[in-house]
């Protein structure tokens, strides 16, 4: 089942064409979408959690559907504030409100990830290295609990996730048909999120220019940069 084309067709026929605006929610918990708007993530990827909060805030009964997705890219604080969202509205959606946190490189063995699914919200994190294995493992663990009531979100960098998902296309286009792309701040985002933390003047050209030089360069993921940097200033 196409879950992508699935929202889509349900949405239209529950909400129709209107604007996705706080005012139009008659729903509880209000929650504030358009905070959506300052993560750090592409306009598409942006209007598709809308509409997955958007549905899940407003659900009563009807059509179920599993909101299993794939977060492309490494930047923690945007994976935390939509867990944080989604958290807000489910608590009649998932299982529980439980969130539990999986990286792959610290299990034992892949087989122990069953034990999460007990969790409203499971992040799984650390596809690289995996062997052949434990990919294949994983795959049907994934693919087997694909229709519990609780939301599955795999994120890792955008190279390691595709290396990942290659090894199934059922994977992508039919168990985790929700795609949600990070983008990386630009300059200006960077230099007001740093001035934000700091509480004295900065020299803006000085700061810029170290940005232009530095950030580019590095492997380092957006929040530790940040912070890197406004602990050095």
């Amino acid at each position: 089942m196409d879950n992508r084309r699935l929202l889509d067709d349900v949405y239209k026929d529950f909400f129709g064409d209107k604007v996705l605006t706080n005012i139009d929610q008659k729903e509880e918990p209000k929650v504030d979408i358009n905070q959506i708007d300052n993560m750090l993530l592409e306009d598409d990827s942006k209007e598709l959690l809308k509409k997955i909060i958007t549905y899940i805030n407003s659900y009563k009964d009807g059509v179920y559907i599993n909101f299993n997705m794939l977060l492309y890219g490494n930047n923690k604080e945007t994976l935390d504030n939509i867990v944080d969202l989604i958290k807000s509205v489910s608590s009649k959606y998932l299982v529980n409100n439980n969130v539990s946190y999986v990286f792959l490189n610290e299990l034992d063995d892949i087989i122990k990830l069953r034990d999460y699914y007990k969790s409203g919200i499971v992040v799984i994190s650390n596809f690289l290295g995996l062997n052949n294995s434990d990919i294949n493992k994983l795959i049907h663990i994934l693919k087997d609990n694909s229709k519990n009531k609780n939301i599955v979100i795999l994120n890792d960098r955008d190279d390691v996730l595709k290396d990942f998902i290659k090894n199934d296309n059922e994977l992508e286009n039919s168990y985790f048909s929700y795609h949600l792309n990070e983008v990386l701040p630009d300059t200006e985002y960077i230099i007001n999120d740093i001035k934000n933390r700091l509480n004295k003047e900065i020299d803006n050209k000085k700061l810029e220019d170290y940005i232009n030089n530095s950030y580019n360069k590095t492997s380092l993921d957006y929040p530790t940069f940040r912070d890197n940097l406004v602990s050095y200033i």
